[in-house]
């Protein structure tokens, strides 16, 4: 979860993660402050009711709270390195068989320095879609007419899609509409290159949704929250 751009604070909200891990998943507990009543509350990581990229902040907790604290339960044991393509490479390319904590560090930050356009210079809101979820004969429906699919199973039996992938497979990946423009390096994040409108987002996340759906059968959902 390094160099994930945003304050601690935000991360229980969507349940933020990278890489096969969760805030949920070192989360112990929170405070929260409630701006009306002014009351502090310490809440406990089992009520917020996580899932992927939502919590209980998202819906009946939804502009009630504000996140003053974390605290985080760590792992005494050595961390392994996230079985994903492009970490593995970077590895390989870089000869190191066995790395270390701070070298598998290193590699998060190097690789999302070339994949996430540095926010201080180009506006975007990170990855823009949600990675479906699927179940596993939809999976294998797919895998069979796409053999090189990206996707990655999940705890439940089914399987989270790269929707990266999908966007790829669309040829959407540095393609620009108008205002907007799917990033060069990395299909899922959608980034303003003039005075996009909030119009011309709309009307071209509700058209990609379409595309995905007439052409996998997924229904593609937006990461960001938009008020």
């Amino acid at each position: 979860m390094s160099w994930i751009p945003g304050t601690a604070g935000a991360t229980p909200i969507q349940n933020v993660g990278a890489y096969g891990t969760e805030i949920a998943d070192v989360l112990f507990c929170l405070e929260v402050f409630d701006p009306v009543t002014g009351e502090v509350k310490t809440v406990v990581k089992e009520l917020c009711q996580f899932s992927y990229r939502d919590s209980a902040f998202n819906h009946e907790w939804k502009g009630k709270y504000l996140i003053t604290s974390l605290t985080l339960k760590l792992s005494k044991i050595p961390g392994q390195v996230p079985n994903y393509p492009g970490v593995n490479k970077y590895f390989e390319i870089n000869q190191i068989s066995s790395p270390t904590l701070q070298q598998i560090r290193q590699a998060i930050i190097d690789i999302r320095n070339v994949k996430l356009p540095d926010p201080k210079e180009v506006a975007s809101v990170g990855s823009f879609f949600k990675n479906p979820l699927v179940g596993a004969d939809h999976y294998e429906h797919l895998k069979h007419t796409y053999p090189n699919i990206v996707a990655f199973p999940i705890e439940s039996g089914g399987y989270k899609l790269g929707a990266g992938w999908m966007l790829e497979t669309l040829g959407l990946k540095g393609r620009q509409f108008g205002n907007l423009q799917f990033y060069s390096n990395n299909a899922l994040v959608l980034v303003n290159r003039g005075n996009a409108t909030f119009l011309e987002v709309e009307a071209q996340v509700n058209d990609i949704k379409t595309r995905v759906q007439d052409q996998f059968g997924v229904k593609l959902e937006i990461e960001p929250i938009i008020r």
